[in-house]
């Protein structure tokens, strides 16, 4: 009986030490872009999605390992190429603290048609303590990944987790004390229409989308092309200039800024 206990207590710890905790997570933003956008000049990308993370313990690394397919009509994005048209660490990813900014690497299948996968590992520079990646319960952004060019056609793409190169793990974090942690991944979807129709009419940019853009900035509505989509100026948060912006598309210069 006690060697059957035994056996059980190593099992359960076994069980908990490999178990995901809710604490360590990768998340990856879902947005709405319009449809064919193109970075100019070559290797200036067109829009960025962001990925964040919350994390229990100090980590000194991160994988990322993802895909990208269409999973409605033929809305798709392209990864961002150097200017000289190659796939690297550095052209896909903008780090947004010095937290995996050293020792970057990059693994891709990448034809420019749904499905593609990457994997993006980056750390610490493994003596600069600052570089490492605090204890964060909250969701804090870490990168921003990059891409060249929105479909000319609307619909959505998936950005989910990927088991690549025969990896055990898909996307996972490494600990201070050299321990792989397994990750909560939650997958994003980039929405790719027209942009500032926000009632999704598919007959462009009408009164009733700037009717949409005042409820959902100042009444905190969702119109049926999601609230990112009401982010018109491009900043991040939704405001009066916003507004402004589509008033401004619609009735002066029928460009957008962004």
């Amino acid at each position: 009986m006690k060697s059957v206990k035994l056996a059980l207590m190593f099992l359960l710890a076994a069980t908990a030490a490999w178990a995901q905790d809710p604490r360590d997570s990768i998340i990856i933003e879902s947005k709405a872009v319009a449809s064919g956008l193109a970075g100019t000049p070559p290797g200036t990308p067109a829009f960025e999605v962001l990925v964040y993370t919350t994390n229990k313990d100090s980590l000194s690394y991160m994988v990322l390992n993802c895909s990208t397919r269409t999973i409605s009509g033929g809305g798709y994005a392209l990864l961002n190429r150097t200017a000289t048209g190659q796939l690297t660490f550095g052209s896909i990813v903008r780090p947004l603290t010095p937290f995996g900014s050293f020792f970057t690497a990059l693994g891709a299948t990448v034809d420019d048609v749904s499905p593609d996968a990457f994997k993006l590992p980056g750390g610490g520079d493994g003596v600069d303590p600052a570089t490492n990646w605090p204890p964060h319960s909250a969701r804090t952004p870490v990168w921003a990944l990059k891409f060249r060019a929105s479909s000319a056609t609307a619909g959505e793409m998936l950005i989910s987790e990927a088991f690549l190169f025969g990896s055990q793990l898909g996307s996972y974090f490494t600990s201070i004390r050299a321990l792989d942690v397994e990750v909560n991944f939650r997958p994003g979807v980039l929405s790719v229409g027209i942009k500032g129709d926000l009632n999704l009419g598919g007959d462009g940019v009408t009164g009733a989308d700037i009717v949409w853009e005042i409820r959902c900035v100042l009444g905190g509505e969702t119109p049926p092309a999601g609230r990112a989509a009401c982010d018109l100026n491009c900043d991040g948060t939704l405001s009066a200039a916003d507004i402004i912006t589509m008033i401004t598309y619609n009735f002066v210069t029928l460009t957008w800024p962004c």
